[in-house]
């Protein structure tokens, strides 16, 4: 989302960016800044470098929902990891997309757009109005399409004039793609059900496993200067640790040398400790942490 708002802001597509902090107040602010020019609004439910949960987003969403604006939400840091509700979450107005490469274990290129129902066109008045030659009224039409967008319709002559569409959800479709993934995805699944894996029980591990690492390191005492555990108490975060320090890519590779995998987006230093973590683990990076803040 970042990279393509930057890159259309490039060619001259206005963006308004509005401030993370206070989070507190980051739905009132979003939905103060909705207005008649607003092509859309684009969030994250848990954002990618503080791993605070956006626990207003459903707010946002109904606003935009009640000027017809879109919402979408990235849910990328949410799913698996936080346990989500479309309608706990008051999204039921929102495009949800999301991946399965991190927590869902889904692997590369499985990935998911929900269009909502108030959005869904009906089919037959859509039918309808195609054939007499006219662009239904709200009809996708995205700018960004790839062949598989009129795939339901290619047994039909192409107009020269407008692109062509399949209906409803299928006007989001790309292009051509490999669907190895959802076949890893289908038996990571079952996996999961197996082993009773919920969101719930993965929550659970997950945030007792951040309990130690937050509790490990602050019992060591570091100057905040070289690395700051997160103000927000842990279960306003998602599924990774955010340690605040300017230097975090060097944290990062003196990690990596001590055979600790982490990574950083950019002032942060992200810990996500996963369920076949062991306890023995985490103390084993807490006392390395300790050995490489003495030396920062």
């Amino acid at each position: 989302m970042r990279r393509q708002l930057d890159r259309l802001a490039e060619e001259g597509i206005e963006i308004e960016r509005v401030k993370l902090e206070p989070i507190e107040t980051l739905d009132q602010r979003l939905c103060e800044a909705l207005d008649p020019e607003t092509i859309a609004v684009m969030v994250s439910g848990v954002f990618f470098e503080t791993g605070q949960i956006f626990s207003r987003v459903g707010n946002v969403a109904t606003a935009a929902a009640g000027e017809e604006i879109p919402c979408l939400v990235d849910l990328y840091h949410v799913l698996n990891i936080v346990p989500f509700d479309i309608a706990a979450w008051n999204l039921q107005s929102a495009f949800l997309v999301g991946g399965g490469y991190k927590y869902l274990q889904a692997g590369e290129g499985n990935c998911f757009m929900r269009v909502p129902d108030h959005r869904k066109i009906d089919m037959a008045a859509q039918v309808t109005s195609a054939s007499d030659g006219e662009t239904p009224k709200n009809m996708y039409r995205p700018v960004i399409t790839g062949w598989f967008a009129e795939f339901a319709t290619l047994d039909k002559q192409q107009s020269s004039e407008q692109v062509g569409y399949g209906l409803g959800h299928s006007a989001f479709a790309g292009s051509t793609y490999d669907p190895t993934s959802h076949y890893r995805a289908a038996a990571v699944f079952e996996f999961f059900q197996e082993q009773q894996l919920t969101d719930i029980r993965l929550r659970n591990i997950n945030q007792q496993q951040l309990q130690m690492l937050s509790d490990g390191i602050s019992e060591l005492s570091i100057s905040p200067d070289t690395l700051a555990l997160p103000a927000q108490p842990l279960h306003e975060l998602g599924g990774f640790l955010p340690l605040r320090t300017v230097k975090a890519e060097q944290w990062v590779k003196r990690l990596k040398e001590n055979g600790i995998s982490s990574d950083s987006r950019g002032h942060h230093l992200r810990l996500g400790p996963a369920p076949y973590v062991s306890r023995k683990q985490i103390e084993q990076t807490i006392d390395v942490i300790g050995t490489i803040s003495k030396r920062m």
